[in-house]
Order: C-alpha cells, then structure tokens, then sequence
C-alpha cells in the first residue's frame, strides 16, 4: 500500500494523518458533512516540502505547468501529487512527458496527450520506439537486471546503451533462456 503524508485544514485546525485509501475517504465524508465542503482545504506533502496544489492546470505552446492560486511561483525541479498521480516538473517548470532521468534514476511518464498525461508510469510499460517492454517498480524506478515480476523472472539491459531497461526475449542471459514473453525457462 502507498502511503502519502497528507494535510487536512480545518477552519483554523490543522491535522496531519498517513493517509490510507479507505481511511481516508471516511475521515473526508466525516468532515465533510460534519462541517461542510467550504470548509476544508487540501493540500499534498511532496519529498522537498509541502505545497498547496490550489490552482489549475495551464497549457501553452510549450507543454503544461501548474498555476498557483495566489502564489506566483511555479513548480520547478520537483514532484508533485495531484488527484493520486505522481508528475514531475522540469526546471523550466514544465511537466515532463516520455523518459526522464531524475535523481539518478530512469523514470516514464505518460507522453499520451489527455487526462493524465505527465502523469508517472508504473508497472509493465509498451514504448513504441523501442518496439518492446520495459517494467518500473512502483515508486516508478526503471529496473535492470533478473526481476522476479509476479512469479516469474525477466531480464531488462543493464547497459546504459541506448536501450537501458529493454525487456530480453528470445535470447540465452547467464546460461537462462528467456522467451518471447520475456519469461525465463530454466534450461
């Protein structure tokens, strides 16, 4: 389970809580009909420091940004959660799309135009220009090497080649044959 530091504002009462996913949804139709919608602001806890996410989403020729109401700055170099996704703005302060190496590690984000694009990937991704498989963990990390993925092994490049992460197939790695599904067999 994902655990997210979350803020609950209050009138002038402040309360942080781990926010799980029933949990919380109580707590918030608790609050809710006890004290009604005009009275509670949210806002998310991200890794560098907590931001209010009270604004909206603005798009120009560039990409999207995300505009803070009553607050000039912009997101730059740094994470975001919003509406349970995790997105990433660049230090011009642009959402990022496609693959991005941050803070030493490869993470995707979703380049398809609608709404959740920018949003991070996790799990088993298809890229196209790659004509094949990739697999991020769920804190979104890109991984190399021999993972056990839901039972069964699979081999992604290590080698920072052009094609970091690639899923094998069809091919003998360290003596195991991994087929077209990816999937090794023992030999």
């Amino acid at each position: 389970m994902k655990l997210y530091s979350h803020y609950i504002k209050i009138k002038n009462i402040e309360i942080k809580s781990i926010k799980f996913k029933s949990i919380a949804v109580l707590v918030v139709c608790s609050l809710l009909f006890s004290v009604g919608p005009e009275a509670i602001t949210s806002f998310a806890h991200t890794p560098d420091e907590s931001r209010f996410l009270n604004g909206t989403w603005e798009k120009d020729d560039h990409g999207w940004w995300f505009a803070n109401k009553g607050n000039p700055d912009y997101f730059t170099s740094t994470w975001a959660e919003y509406q349970g996704y995790s997105y990433y703005f660049g230090a011009d302060g642009y959402l990022v799309t496609g693959w991005n190496y941050i803070n030493n590690h490869w993470y995707r984000f979703n380049p398809e135009k609608g709404s959740h694009e920018g949003a991070m990937m996790t799990g088993w991704i298809y890229d196209p220009d790659y004509k094949g498989w990739f697999y991020t963990n769920p804190s979104g990390i890109l991984v190399t090497g021999w993972n056990k993925i839901g039972g069964e092994w699979y081999y992604f490049n290590p080698e920072s080649d052009g094609t970091l992460g690639l899923m094998a197939v069809n091919q003998v790695i360290d003596s195991y044959y991994v087929d077209s599904n990816g999937k090794m067999n023992e030999p």
